[in-house]
């Protein structure tokens, strides 16, 4: 059976950038709180804390940034895991019209009850973006390509998961913004799931659509839709799940 729910969805992000002023260096620190409250369903409400900091270098075509984060995360009205993670990252434009960047990332994420012990887990997960840009920078198409390997404390948790991915951005001159992002991901997973033979395989497509309007200069307003279709040899792991989010903030 199908689960339908609305809910409240509060989000506040946060960076301070240093500049050096001296060869391109720059710090940056950011932190990200997100809380999700389902009206009727709320064990499965969910909260996070992210805080990052890390050294960036900028040059007239280039972008390199080194971040190191702590994440911890909530699930219905218990904790449920924290994670360290770095994540470097590389770009460099090619032209005003095309750029290449790549991007690491390590994570090692621990849950604090005993009994979910068996998904604490390494990431490690390795990405590359070309991007074209066209029309002065209002309009942004860009492929996404790459690979995780998810190392659980059991295999049955453990995977593998090449994906790859395509986005269209627009800006118009009415401070209007449309986005458009395409995702298939393979996840192959070492042993199979409780009851099942096989190892489990998923298969599973994600759509995003988003349009935002900035209103009086500090504030917008959002609309976005996704939609996640997850195909699995392992029937208790097929889904397909729709969302619609409206949003309404300011930035300062």
């Amino acid at each position: 059976a199908k689960l339908r729910d609305e809910a409240s969805i509060t989000n506040l992000s946060g960076n301070i950038l240093y500049d050096t002023k001296k060869w391109g260096l720059m710090w940056n620190t950011t932190a990200d709180i997100y809380y999700k409250n389902y009206f009727e369903y709320s064990k499965f409400n969910f909260a996070a804390v992210d805080v990052t900091t890390g050294p960036w270098w900028t040059s007239r075509q280039d972008i390199a940034k080194a971040p190191v984060g702590y994440t911890e995360k909530r699930y219905g009205s218990d904790h449920l895991s924290y994670t360290f993670h770095i994540d470097p990252s590389y770009e460099h434009f090619f032209s005003q019209y095309f750029s290449l960047r790549g991007q690491f990332l390590y994570s090692k994420e621990n849950y604090y009850f005993e009994s979910n012990s068996d998904l604490n887990n390494v990431t490690r997960s390795y990405e590359i973006v070309p991007s074209i840009y066209l029309f002065n920078r209002q309009h942004i198409l860009a492929l996404t390509a790459g690979y995780t390997n998810n190392d659980a404390d059991a295999r049955r948790y453990t995977y593998t998961a090449p994906y790859l991915g395509v986005s269209y951005f627009m800006r118009f001159s009415t401070k209007t913004e449309c986005f458009a992002k395409y995702q298939w991901t393979e996840k192959s997973y070492k042993d199979p799931p409780f009851l099942y033979s096989d190892e489990r395989v998923d298969r599973q497509h994600s759509v995003t659509a988003v349009l935002s309007q900035e209103f009086y200069k500090y504030f917008f307003a959002s609309y976005t839709f996704t939609y996640t279709k997850n195909d699995s040899n392992a029937g208790l792991y097929e889904f397909d799940q729709t969302t619609h989010t409206i949003n309404v903030g300011c930035k300062f």
